[in-house]
């Protein structure tokens, strides 16, 4: 048998280092185990379940670092475990899939193409319950989409985006999941993006439906507590129109989120499994940043005509080319502007470095005499800004990071696989360095 706590120590996981080395080990039918990646799990005779899962005789599963899997022994099997550093597999005294969990997930499978909005606090076992569910489905014969609302810690897509995954079989992991849509928000919190947040999830729950799925799940962010938490969960429910809330809680934390529909959507309250650990701030924000970097891999700098694409979510492109007042500028500001575009009672212009501040002051109170809005752009404070590629249809292509932009080109750094198909360029308010880290928020309106 395992042992009641295996922990080592080491540095990454290799094929060929295994710092973790457990060979020809015997578990029994009706035994629980929680594995913490990074970690090989391979069965070489026998059955078990990961999420729900099956992973039979010769097949294996690979756990992310950090990340935490339930496995249940569902006949006896032999296992091997592999591991690098701060993996564990540890034996657990009571199911790893809580019952009230398996109750909740039959009782949703015998309803009608349903919709299931998953609530909870950060780290109540929202996507783990998402993937179990996801899975039933899938072995029930049911094509299930999971909407992926969590911007911050995404498991599907990359961070800042709401992801949707199409499935019609089984799996281990998130990272086996294909990428089918996502709706690009440009921001990893909410707060500020309330509208495209909404609007973000109700399309994707939406086009789940138009991909041929029978059911949809949708995973929300951890942000429960507040006016604005209330507020964001109150509309996208109202949105989305689910055939049921499940509620993850320790303690009853999100009963006021509940209230407002008790009665009108059926809720199915689940505790958070015990085994489920807190993860800290600098953990998130770290998750955050590699994700974005892991997906930045391979990326190359694409230059776009401005004049051949639109632009979105920016007042940057639009407008006419002002020669007259180039001049007057160029006085006041000391420097030649990239760009300086108009438009009604809007003013854009473009500036290679951030202007000194008595400069500033000057092209101001010059210029609001006759614009209502100015808007002078350093591209030096928008270098590295997050961008989302999108097709003629509006649908999403790649994430991008803003390189350069002039009056005429703007250059992004993206893996985007056809830039031909590029039709539409959405700006979002974060800005990354080139470990995908974010550095700085660009506020509403700057750009």
């Amino acid at each position: 048998m395992l042992h009641e706590l295996i922990h080592v120590v080491g540095s990454i996981i290799k094929a060929y280092k295994w710092l973790l080395d457990l060979h020809d080990v015997e578990v029994k039918s009706g035994s629980f185990l929680i594995v913490r990646g990074p970690a090989k799990f391979s069965v070489l005779d026998g059955l078990v379940e990961v999420f729900g899962a099956p992973v039979g005789s010769g097949n294996s599963f690979i756990a992310i670092a950090d990340r935490y899997y339930p496995v249940e022994v569902i006949a006896n099997s032999i296992i091997e475990v592999s591991g690098g550093e701060n993996s564990l597999c540890k034996t657990m005294d009571s199911p790893v899939i809580p019952l009230d969990w398996k109750n909740a997930v039959n009782r949703i499978l015998h309803f009608k193409n349903p919709v299931i909005i998953v609530l909870g606090d950060v780290d109540s076992g929202k996507s783990g319950f998402t993937l179990y569910l996801a899975n039933r489905f899938c072995i029930s014969g049911i094509k299930a989409a999971i909407v992926d609302s969590d911007i911050g810690q995404s498991d599907i897509g990359p961070p800042t985006t709401i992801g949707l995954s199409v499935i019609d079989k089984p799996s281990t992991s998130y990272v086996n999941l294909p990428l089918t849509d996502a709706y690009f928000v440009g921001n990893n919190t909410p707060v500020g993006n309330l509208l495209p947040m909404v609007v973000g999830t109700m399309r994707m729950v939406n086009k789940g439906f138009e991909y041929g799925a029978n059911a949809v799940i949708v995973n929300t962010t951890g942000m429960v507590y507040g006016g604005v938490a209330q507020v964001l969960k109150y509309f996208k429910i109202e949105a989305v129109k689910p055939s049921f809330i499940v509620a993850l809680q320790r303690n009853g934390e999100i009963e006021h989120l509940l209230k407002p529909f008790e009665g009108i959507i059926e809720i199915l309250r689940l505790k958070t499994p015990q085994h489920i650990p807190r993860k800290s701030r600098s953990e998130r924000v770290d998750y955050r940043g590699f994700k974005l970097g892991q997906y930045l891999i391979g990326a190359r700098t694409v230059t776009f005509k401005i004049s051949s694409i639109t632009l979105l979510n920016t007042s940057i492109g639009y407008g006419n080319e002002d020669i007259e007042l180039r001049s007057i500028v160029e006085e006041i500001i000391g420097i030649k502007p990239l760009s300086i575009k108009t438009y009604g009672k809007t003013i854009v212009i473009l500036v290679r470095s951030i202007l000194k501040h008595e400069r500033l002051e000057k092209l101001y109170s010059y210029l609001k005499e006759k614009y209502d809005e100015i808007k002078i752009v350093p591209i030096q404070r928008v270098r590295g800004l997050v961008l989302g590629l999108h097709d003629l249809n509006n649908r999403f292509l790649s994430l991008g990071i803003l390189e350069d932009i002039g009056s005429e080109d703007i250059k992004i750094k993206s893996p985007v696989k056809s830039p031909l198909e590029v039709k539409y360029i959405r700006f979002g308010s974060i800005v990354v360095n080139e470990q995908g880290e974010e550095i700085a928020r660009i506020k509403p309106g700057l750009i």
